[in-house]
């Protein structure tokens, strides 16, 4: 006898209010993520190429990578937990290949590295986009499109400092 696991979809649509409202300790915890890559990034930016800033910069792409590789795995398991209709090819394609391109590019010089972490970042935004009744709450499409463009910003800015120098 097995017990079934998978989240049943609601019954009804949540109201608008419901889903309007991103749950205050999601924004807290989803945006302290990313002071740290905002604050390397300001700092490659406004001191490149002093003594230092390619340890940052390495630091940076590195915490971006994980992070990417982070948001693959928050994916897989939505879409495990919400059943098998949800394990859908496409979706899980672009998404499963967050973790390979995130180790990948460790080894890569830094602008490489750069512009495929942005690339990545758009994989997994066009991941989401994709697959019929996503399970996804409401709130985490609203939160994480914000994201994605902030961790686009300081990812370009980065590579745009570096390329320039």
């Amino acid at each position: 006898m097995s017990a079934d696991t998978s989240i049943a979809p609601p019954a009804a649509p949540p109201t608008k209010a419901a889903t309007a409202t991103t749950p205050r300790s999601v924004l807290i915890a989803g945006y302290a993520v990313l002071v740290p890559l905002v604050a390397m990034a300001m700092v490659v930016v406004t001191t490149y190429p002093a003594n230092g800033t390619d340890a940052v910069l390495k630091v940076e792409i590195t915490y971006a990578a994980a992070l990417l590789s982070f948001l693959g795995g928050i994916r897989w398991g939505i879409a495990l937990m919400a059943g098998a209709a949800h394990l859908q090819w496409r979706p899980l394609t672009l998404i499963t290949a967050a973790l390979p391109l995130a180790w990948a590019i460790l080894f890569m010089s830094p602008p490489v590295a750069l512009a495929a972490l942005m690339a990545g970042y758009l994989l997994i935004a066009f991941g989401e986009r994709l697959g019929n009744d996503n399970p996804l709450p409401h709130w985490y499409r609203a939160l994480f499109m914000p994201f994605t463009v902030m961790i686009e910003i300081g990812l370009g800015l980065s590579l745009i400092t570096i390329l320039s120098v």
